[in-house]
């Protein structure tokens, strides 16, 4: 970030993950997916289940990370760094908790910080960590209704569906999916197939998010 800029603002505000690093990292993710992604096609040609998979959690990151950067003060794009940081550490506390690891230390530590980067905004003093973690599906519309022009497939739309052939629902299977005669001796044995031609708007939808949040980071980068 150049000196000055908005981003090195928000970054010297939040001390426990830094606002650039915390946008990074879900920039990181979804190209994970997508690489993935692109790894199985030139494998197995037809994307199936596991490929909608892939697609819906790069979304969702790219989602995240333009969601954090959404218009508006600096004391909002704050809130909202502190408030998912502190939810995903009650995540892992609760994975290590299960897992028979200490974390308690480190939570109470990392809980001091961030309420240190609470206190030191004034906008914020009034303010909470403990707000109930944003619910994936309000985040999605948020970003989505901000979105203009509009995607098409939509944001939602998208994550929807790719939703619903990751959790196995069956219907959604019936209407996406071309059905194939699996065995030539059996008229009522047949394979669903995925194709290219409903994977690419999903796709295109996705690298859209993606490509929008790397402009918006580029755009608070800069004094």
């Amino acid at each position: 970030a150049e000196p000055k800029s908005a981003l090195e603002r928000l970054d010297e505000r939040t001390s426990v993950a830094p606002f650039s690093h915390a946008v990074k990292f879900q920039l990181q993710v979804a190209a994970s997916h997508l690489t993935l992604l692109i790894n199985a096609a030139a494998i197995d040609e037809t994307i199936q289940y596991g490929g909608y998979s892939l697609i819906r959690g790069a979304l969702e990151a790219g989602v995240t990370a333009r969601w954090l950067m959404l218009p508006g003060t600096d004391a909002k794009r704050v809130l909202r760094s502190l408030q998912l940081s502190w939810s995903d550490q009650g995540d892992a506390n609760e994975f290590a908790t299960a897992t028979g690891l200490s974390y308690e230390g480190d939570l109470k530590r990392i809980r001091a910080n961030l309420e240190g980067d609470r206190q030191r905004m004034k906008a914020l003093r009034q303010s909470s960590l403990d707000k109930p973690r944003v619910h994936r599906t309000a985040m999605i519309r948020e970003v989505d209704q901000k979105t203009k022009p509009a995607l098409i497939p939509s944001i939602e739309s998208s994550w929807r569906l790719c939703s619903g052939l990751a959790h196995g629902n069956q219907p959604t299977t019936n209407m996406m999916f071309q059905r194939r005669r699996f065995d030539p001796t059996n008229p009522d044995l047949y394979v669903a197939e995925s194709s290219w031609a409903i994977v690419t708007p999903m796709v295109r939808t996705t690298l859209s998010v993606l490509d929008t949040a790397v402009e918006q980071l580029s755009t608070l980068a800069r004094a």
